[in-house]
């Protein structure tokens, strides 16, 4: 069975690929709790939660508006909040799983 999401999975491994060096942070923050799918901007640069795109930008110290992402990923990922991890949301437990995946193919 195809997954629902391909669309999605395969733009997140675009996207991972465009910024390895943010992966393991990235997945880190996935797991504790600390993406919320809704805040991109100006929350990108502060403690709080933010998307997958702030988060990135974050740790790259880069503006976020430089990071491209798909429309799939981002739709996707909208409906994590804070304290989402992947115990207690099929959204982060999803990502995480990709995630894996896409480091798996890495090696």
């Amino acid at each position: 069975m195809a997954d629902q999401h391909s669309g999605a999975k395969e733009e997140l491994f675009e996207f991972l690929s465009r910024y390895p060096a943010a992966v393991p942070y990235l997945y880190r923050r996935l797991r504790r709790g600390r993406i919320h799918g809704l805040f991109y901007v100006p929350r990108a640069y502060s403690e709080n939660c933010c998307d997958i795109v702030g988060t990135v930008a974050k740790y790259l110290q880069i503006d976020p508006d430089d990071i491209v992402i798909g429309v799939e990923i981002e739709r996707y990922e909208i409906t994590l909040r804070p304290g989402d991890k992947p115990r207690s949301s099929e959204t982060a437990r999803t990502i995480c799983r990709w995630i894996a995946e896409w480091k798996r193919t890495r090696n």
